[in-house]
């Protein structure tokens, strides 16, 4: 499902969907416990346009082999200072409690274990969400633009002041654009990223692909 969190929003930023499992997050044999656990409706919120960009993505080490540091500063972390973000998640959540509100009252749902029923309110719902909420699709983090202004990348992906380096990926984007990106970042990637690139490279090792694909802020109450 589709909508805006606010009437006023110009196009929808919240996604949200069901899943008939007991989904809490990713983590090594996670989908382990679906089979040993039948009867769980998990709802996933998804926030996308985010306001905040704030977060980072920085070198741990002059290691190359040494894995990132992806700092998303979420919340009151990041530079969201009217807490549109967190607010839209607190209205994802009475949303898909609205859509689940008929199959409790038929009694086919037991109990809403998360947030659960004591946090009934909006103050409650957004120490919730700045607690639990999670993601994993950072973005933007090369975006195309003037270096005056932040930007890492020029328009035909090449990263200022460096010779022989590029990036296409969605790292390149000025803005998170939606919740699921794979369309944009292929459109990228294989169209703009491939015909840029082949007539002065044949795409050999002057790409970079980093694959910090998309960004999105994922609640997921039971």
């Amino acid at each position: 499902m589709i909508a805006r969190s606010t009437p006023d929003r110009p196009v929808p930023d919240l996604f949200c969907y069901a899943l008939l499992a007991d989904f809490r997050g990713y983590k090594p044999d996670y989908s382990k416990v679906f089979p040993a656990h039948r009867n769980y409706l998990t709802w996933v919120v998804l926030k996308a346009h985010t306001a905040n960009t704030a977060g980072e993505v920085t070198l741990r080490s002059s290691n190359p082999r040494d894995t990132p540091l992806i700092n998303f500063r979420y919340f009151e972390e990041g530079n969201d200072a009217r807490q549109e973000d967190l607010k839209a998640v607190v209205q994802g959540i009475k949303l898909v409690r609205k859509l689940g509100e008929k199959l409790r009252q038929q009694g086919r749902i037991a109990e809403e274990e998360e947030p659960g029923p004591v946090l009934d309110d909006d103050t409650k719902l957004m120490e919730y969400v700045q607690n639990r909420a999670w993601g994993h699709h950072a973005s933007c983090t090369c975006a195309i633009g003037a270096r005056d202004r932040g930007g890492v990348l020029s328009g035909d992906f090449k990263v200022h002041g460096v010779e022989g380096l590029r990036v296409v990926d969605a790292s390149v984007f000025p803005r998170a654009r939606a919740v699921h990106r794979q369309r944009d970042l292929h459109d990228w990637r294989e169209g703009r990223g491939c015909h840029t690139l082949r007539p002065r490279s044949g795409l050999n090792n002057d790409i970079l692909g980093l694959r910090i694909e998309d960004c999105g802020v994922r609640l997921l109450p039971v």
